[in-house]
């Protein structure tokens, strides 16, 4: 009697184990937003990013194209209607690559981090993310390299 008494208890606690799980994993999706990341190609020296890209949700847009840029470039929307692009190198020590997270950027190599006004919020780096002009039309970010 006793082993169906524990096989019962183990059986139990499991039941009870994975549909926690489960209720903590699909708060974790839900809360989880995609990051949106473009392959692009330059135009006369410009990046474009159509504005319908940003949202509510999503504040930021990395552009990837690994045969014009050395590193990828993030475009950012801050308050309003104000953008800012940085190159997604950490300015501690070259060739460095950021890692975007939901508070700012991140280098894995020595720690040092960014916020998305492309400020040292997190030592050693000292200066401050590489920033891209931008012109902004109605629909479109142009990034100028």
């Amino acid at each position: 009697m006793d082993l169906d008494r524990r096989a019962f208890i183990r059986k139990s606690c499991l039941a009870c184990a994975s549909i926690a799980g489960i209720g903590v994993l699909s708060t974790l999706v839900q809360s989880c937003s995609p990051l949106v990341s473009l392959k692009v190609t330059p135009e006369q020296g410009f990046l474009n990013v159509p504005l319908s890209h940003f949202t509510e949700t999503n504040k930021l847009v990395l552009l990837k194209n690994y045969e014009a840029l050395d590193f990828d470039i993030a475009v950012v929307q801050l308050a309003g209607n104000q953008y800012k692009a940085f190159q997604m190198q950490c300015t501690h020590v070259a060739n460095n690559p950021l890692v975007a997270t939901k508070n700012g950027f991140f280098c894995n190599t020595h720690g040092s981090a960014f916020g998305f006004d492309g400020q040292v919020t997190n030592s050693p780096a000292k200066r401050p993310l590489k920033e891209y002009q931008l012109e902004i039309t109605s629909e479109i970010i142009k990034v100028k390299l």
